[in-house]
C-alpha cells in the first residue's frame, strides 16, 4: 500500500476512535441541543469543526508550535479556556432552568444576555468555536500526531497536514451533527422541569471538571 494512504487511513481511524470517546466537544454539542434546540446545537458543532481546522491548519504552518514551545502563549491559552468553561459551567449551576427552550428563533435567556444576536445559532456557534479554540491541547496534539504518521521524505509536507486538518473535520463535523439532532429529537420527551433542572446542573458540574482537568494540563518538554 502506498505510504501516504497508509498514513492517511491509520489517522483516520485513530482519530474516529478518539472522538466516539464523550469529550469536552462531545458533551458541549449534546448539552446544547438537548437544552436549546436544534438550530443551537448544529451552531454549537459547526463552531468546533471550525476550531478544529484552524488548529489543524495552524500545525500545518507551523504556527501551533509556538504555542507547544512558548509556556506564555500555552498558559493564555490554557487560563481563558479554562475561564470560559468556568464561566459557562457558573451561569448552569447557578441559573438552572425548568423548562427547554420551545422557540429556537430566540436566544436563551436564562443562559445569556445577549440580546444583540439574531438567533441561537450564531450564540451557540460562536461558544463552540471558543470553547474548542481555547484549547492548546488540540494544537499539540495536531502537531504530535501529524508528525507521527507523516512518512519520511514527503516532497509537500504541508499539504499532507491540510489533508488530515481536512479529514479531522470530514469526520467530526457529521457525527455532531448527528448527535445534535438525535439529542433535539430526544428533547421532546425529556422536556420535564426536574430532567431540564439536572441537566444544566450536571452540565455545569462537567464544565468546571473540563476547567480544572484544562488548568492540568501543561506544554510537551
Amino acid at each position: 500500500m502506498d505510504p501516504v494512504m497508509q498514513a492517511v487511513i491509520g489517522f483516520a481511524t485513530a482519530w474516529a476512535i478518539l472522538i466516539l470517546a464523550p469529550g469536552l466537544d462531545f458533551i458541549f454539542v449534546l448539552r446544547t441541543s438537548l437544552g436549546d434546540g436544534k438550530k443551537a446545537g448544529v451552531g454549537a458543532a459547526l463552531g468546533v469543526a471550525l476550531s478544529i481546522g484552524l488548529w489543524g491548519v495552524a500545525a500545518a504552518f507551523g504556527l501551533a508550535k509556538v504555542v507547544a514551545v512558548s509556556h506564555l502563549a500555552f498558559e493564555i491559552l490554557k487560563w481563558g479556556g479554562a475561564l470560559y468553561l468556568a464561566y459557562l459551567g457558573g451561569m448552569l449551576l447557578l441559573r438552572p432552568r425548568n423548562v427547554l427552550v420551545e422557540d429556537e428563533t430566540k436566544v436563551s435567556q436564562e443562559l445569556t444576555r445577549d440580546r444583540a444576536l439574531p438567533s441561537s445559532f450564531w450564540l451557540w456557534f460562536r461558544r463552540g468555536a471558543v470553547v474548542s479554540l481555547l484549547n492548546p491541547q488540540l494544537g499539540i496534539f495536531d502537531l504530535s500526531a501529524y508528525a507521527h504518521v507523516m512518512p519520511p521524505n514527503l516532497a509537500n509536507p504541508v499539504a499532507f497536514c491540510l489533508m488530515l486538518t481536512v479529514l479531522q473535520v470530514v469526520i467530526v463535523l457529521p457525527y455532531h451533527l448527528f448527535v445534535a439532532l438525535v439529542a433535539n429529537k430526544a428533547a421532546v420527551l425529556l422536556n420535564t422541569p426536574w430532567f431540564v433542572n439536572l441537566l444544566d446542573r450536571l452540565t455545569g458540574l462537567v464544565f468546571l471538571w473540563f476547567a480544572y482537568q484544562l488548568l492540568q494540563a501543561h506544554p510537551p518538554v
